[in-house]
């Protein structure tokens, strides 16, 4: 972490201050707001100690100089005592600071000015009436202040600023700044919230996680590992928030327990255990605030990190203590809010008083729904260990599947299964066992499983949540034929229930954008979001399961940045990480979207799963960092990250092993089996074909025809895309098409529809490919000069494709722009005249007239209006 932070969210500030610097009328800025806001760092900013127009000075207020006279500019003065002979000590000290500055104009930054003593606060009022300094002053929003000091603003002597917090985006970008790389969304987030945008508390807190090693870098990310209760508090940042506080009382301090135990606790709650005079006492001290949601008033700790340290220094017989009568209170008033219900089951569960599996499993269900996994099934455990039959079970185990927790989930579901005698129940626990079963890579097991069920339990309404299972599972094992007949059955039946025909409906989604449905797919997920609250209880994992829908809706359409922009908005609104699995599909989506535009090294990294637990899925980041290492000609990299893809991969993703596949088409590539990737493709492209699912098998032809094997697969192209959503499916025809045509034309057509869609490293290929077939089908001259356009327009796009190499784009070579001609030539195709260049270069117009016409000539371009498209420059895709 750097020593200090980087300056960052007060950019507006700092231009309007810097302009009021200059302004010879302006006598200064008194900057106000919350301790640890950045006032102190913001007027370092403004006021440069190596000013070399101005003399800059600091003083600081402190209350152990506040009784003594001009005690904060003690070291600004001479150490000799005031002259008798001077009767006017302000004018002497005025005269005394302003003598060092030797004609140049004065900045005082003053920290703390409502701390200042009285002689102190008259100096500084007196210079900033006079002009005779320009006077930065920081003071806490709320405290008293000198009367002098008062008077700097309500005289309009010097400008206000207050200060606000960081905006939750700031609050990234800085704690990105000092890590030194990116933050996972849900990590900033938490920091934003913990810290509300105080810098102070921002520092110390990030401080904290390094020190504890919750904040580490994972997977190519920060991450703050383990749940709210693994908050680690550095005692710098208690002692920060002790002194907030201040003294307190028992009575106080008891409350503030209660407060931080429960929050958010409604007051009618609280007043039940603590005298209402206690709490208005603790709001006029601005240690709990009022917070009114427009039907019930609620206490809450001033700041998130009040609680957190009131909890933390709370001895553990004590708190015990507090929830109980927190659980007590509660229930006394009646708990009538979905929250109440699921504090009082953690509560009583904490304190060992939970003895009624009803209640706890009410709260694993809301645990679930919310979701907090790991609460869902310490509750649903505790809810089955008191007797909470199959209800409890099945919940326990689908928050320890998605917990990747698979061999504890499997272990409890055979248990349970062996006591199980009512078909309902054992149809309960046979659909999660059916999921447990398939993500272990039992597939075969799961199936015979399933029938044998089926056959012996005759009620339909039991059966389908069994159906609802299997639609969603063979949809991930990649078996369209089988998902859709159990999802139609599921919702051809009339007592389906709202989450059981989401996730039916959510599997034909899936589907249909693996079959080059991508707008069908898109409108569903659509829908289907807009109903969230229908399903949301009964299937929270639905929500991470649309953003791979949209992802693989917009990948297969020809859309990576929209593809990569549905899994960010997904991830700042905090629904990814949650789930295990989720954050790894996220990933994946988003290193897919990346290779796709032809961001290479983007794409391995952000595949990148180094410091994340295991778990079954991780076989689709391999995939793309094993493809992204191959494309960028790194063998030893691809055959490792395809070892990894293997070492995973199951029938139970049979869904997105086609990406393996891919990726071992362009690993043999990057090995120089040129051969065996022609294999590799075709099998590819034949397996999807049989497994029905042909927006994979377009993708896998396209391979053919980017490794020039178009002729062999353009008809079979052009036939399996007649009817595809998406503008991809038509590109790759057209593509294919052109090659095997050897229509130079075309191919530049297609380079430029596919830079269109943002793929840049499939525009730099089709490009290449048509600068020798420029050669082969015009005259000398003409083909020569269109084929060394092709060419330079092929290189350009690949330098901007992060050192991909394919073998077309290893076959060009460079344009031959020296370095200079370069620099003219992007000039020129960015607008500027000969003579524009000429000044910016410092050359004369002629030299630069003599250097377009050679580019010219290099480039096979008649003027200025191709150069942009010679040199593949134009406004950034995506």
């Amino acid at each position: 972490m750097y020593r200090i932070w980087p300056f960052a969210g007060r950019g507006a500030e700092l231009t309007r201050l810097r302009a009021h610097l200059r302004d010879p009328s302006a006598r200064g800025v008194v900057l106000a707001g919350a301790a640890g806001v950045g006032k102190s760092r913001l007027a370092a900013e403004l006021l440069r100690p190596d000013d070399p127009e101005r003399h800059v000075v600091r003083a600081v207020a402190t209350p152990a100089a506040r009784d003594l006279p001009f005690g904060a500019f003690a070291h600004l003065l001479p150490a000799q005592v005031l002259p008798s002979s001077q009767l006017n000590p302000l004018r002497w000290a005025a005269e005394e600071m302003v003598a060092p500055a030797a004609g140049r104009p004065l900045l005082l930054a003053i920290d703390d000015a409502h701390l200042l003593d009285a002689a102190s606060a008259a100096l500084t009022h007196h210079l900033a009436q006079t002009g005779q300094a320009f006077v930065v002053a920081t003071l806490r929003s709320g405290e008293p202040a000198p009367a002098p000091v008062r008077a700097l603003w309500k005289d309009d002597l010097l400008r206000w600023v207050e200060l606000e917090p960081l905006a939750e985006e700031t609050v990234a970008e800085m704690v990105s700044g000092a890590l030194g790389g990116p933050v996972a969304p849900g990590t900033a987030r938490r920091l934003y919230e913990l810290s509300q945008g105080n810098p102070l508390f921002l520092r110390e807190l990030v401080r904290s996680g390094l020190e504890s090693g919750r904040l580490a870098l994972v997977a190519g990310e920060w991450r703050w590992q383990g749940g709210p209760e693994c908050l680690p508090l550095a005692s710098r940042l208690v002692e920060l928030i002790v002194a907030r506080l201040g003294d307190l009382d028992p009575g106080l301090e008891g409350l503030l327990e209660l407060v931080a135990f429960g929050e958010p606790i409604g007051v009618d709650v609280l007043t039940r255990v603590v005298p209402p005079e206690l709490l208005e006492s603790a709001e006029e001290r601005s240690l709990v605030r009022l917070v009114d949601d427009g039907r019930r008033v609620y206490a809450r700790c001033e700041h998130p990190l009040y609680a957190e340290v009131i909890r933390s220094r709370c001895p553990r017989s004590r708190m015990l203590r507090r929830q109980r009568e927190l659980a007590e209170a509660v229930e006394a008033a009646g708990a009538r809010r979905r929250e109440d219900r699921l504090r009082v089951a953690v509560w009583r569960l904490n304190t060992g008083t939970a003895r009624d599996p009803v209640p706890l499993l009410a709260a694993a269900r809301l645990a679930w729904a919310a979701p907090d996994l790991e609460l869902a099934a310490r509750l649903a455990g505790a809810a089955y260990e008191a007797g909470g039959g199959a209800d409890a079970v099945v919940l326990h185990a689908y928050a320890l599947l998605n917990l990747q927790r698979l061999e504890e989930a499997g272990a409890l579901l055979v248990d349970a299964w062996e006591r199980q005698t009512d078909d309902v129940g054992r149809v309960a626990i046979a659909a999660i066992r059916y999921r447990v079963m398939t993500a272990e890579d039992r597939p075969h097991e799961a199936d015979r499983m399933l029938a044998e069920v089926a056959a012996t339990v005759g009620d339909p309404a039991a059966l389908r949540e069994l159906y609802t299972a299997q639609a969603t599972m063979t949809a991930l094992r990649g078996m369209p034929k089988a998902a859709r007949a159990a999802a139609l059955r599921v919702l051809s039946d009339p007592g389906v229930e709202p989450a059981q025909a989401a996730q039916a409906r959510c599997a034909l989604a899936l589907l249909d954008a693996h079959c080059g449905r991508s707008g069908a797919a898109l409108r569903e997920a659509g829908l289907l979001a807009a109903e969230e609250e229908r399903w949301r209880d009964g299937a929270p994992f639905l929500r991470p399961l649309l953003m791979v829908v949209r992802a693989a809706a917009h990948l297969f359409a020809g859309e990576p940045a929209l593809a990569y922009a549905a899994v960010a908005a997904e991830q700042r609104a905090g629904t990814v990480e949650p789930w295990p699995p989720a954050v790894v599909l996220a990933k994946a989506d988003q290193a897919r979207a990346a290779r796709m535009r032809g961001r290479v090294e983007s794409a391995r990294r952000l595949g990148d799963l180094s410091g994340l637990p295991g778990g079954p899925w991780d076989v689709c980041c391999h995939a793309e960092v094993a493809h992204a290492a191959a494309l960028a000609g790194d063998a030893e990299g691809a055959r490792a990250a395809l070892a990894a893809a293997d070492a995973r991969s199951g029938a139970f993703f049979g869904l997105f092993l086609p990406w393996v596949e891919r990726a071992r088409v362009w690993a043999a590539v990057a090995d120089g089996d040129r051969g065996g990737a022609l294999a590799l493709a075709r099998a590819a492209a034949d397996t999807a074909r049989d497994s029905g699912l042909p927006a994979y098998e377009v993708l896998a032809l396209h391979d053919l025809v980017r490794l020039g094997a178009a002729d062999a697969v353009a008809g079979r192209l052009a036939a399996v895309t007649a009817g595809m959503e998406g503008a991809l499916a038509a590109v790759v025809a057209r593509h294919a098409r052109a090659a095997a045509d050897d229509d130079a034309v075309v191919l530049m057509e297609v380079s430029e529809e596919f830079e269109g869609l943002g793929m840049l490293l499939h525009a730099a290929e089709a490009a290449a490919q048509a600068s020798p077939a420029f050669l082969r089908n015009d005259g000398a001259a003409s083909g020569a000069a269109a084929s060394r356009a092709a060419a330079s327009r092929a290189w350009a796009l690949g330098e901007r494709c992060e050192g991909a190499r394919t073998p077309v784009l290893a076959r060009l070579r460079a344009p031959g722009l020296t370095r200079r001609e370069r620099q003219v030539a992007e000039l020129a195709a960015g607008g500027l005249t000969s003579r524009q260049i000429a000044d910016r270069l410092v050359v004369s117009v002629r030299t630069v007239d003599n250097h377009l016409a050679a580019i010219y000539a290099k480039l096979g371009v008649r003027g200025r209006s191709g150069l942009a498209a010679a040199l593949g420059i134009g406004p950034p895709s995506g």
